[in-house]
């Protein structure tokens, strides 16, 4: 377990807050208040979301209602690869880039 000493500016995030192999340590709720309790104030958070094949439209919208509970989303931008575009739009999520500023 990671003892916090110090707090930080901005945490990244990519496609880490759950794994493929559903063993990840920490439930959603956690993983977010953890980054949150990481940060100084009015620190941020740079998230990238799954894409479509691991998470689906109802599971990413807890995802960004998670992230909105603690933090002030200041921009979303969803990509895609044109290769896996099918795939994103059958799962009805694309990669997303958020942007979210710490709420204290």
């Amino acid at each position: 377990e990671y003892e916090q000493t110090n707090s930080f500016n901005i945490v990244f995030s990519f496609a880490s807050h759950s794994t493929y192999d559903g063993n990840s340590k920490l439930s959603p709720d956690e993983f977010f208040n953890k980054i949150h309790a990481l940060l100084d104030d009015k620190g941020l958070l740079i998230f990238e979301s799954h894409n479509g094949e691991v998470d689906d439209l109802k599971n990413y919208q807890h995802i960004v209602n998670l992230i909105e509970k603690t933090f002030a989303i200041e921009r979303r931008q969803a990509f895609i690869s044109p290769e896996l575009t099918l795939s994103f739009q059958k799962k009805g999520v694309v990669r997303e880039l958020i942007v979210a500023r710490k709420l204290s």
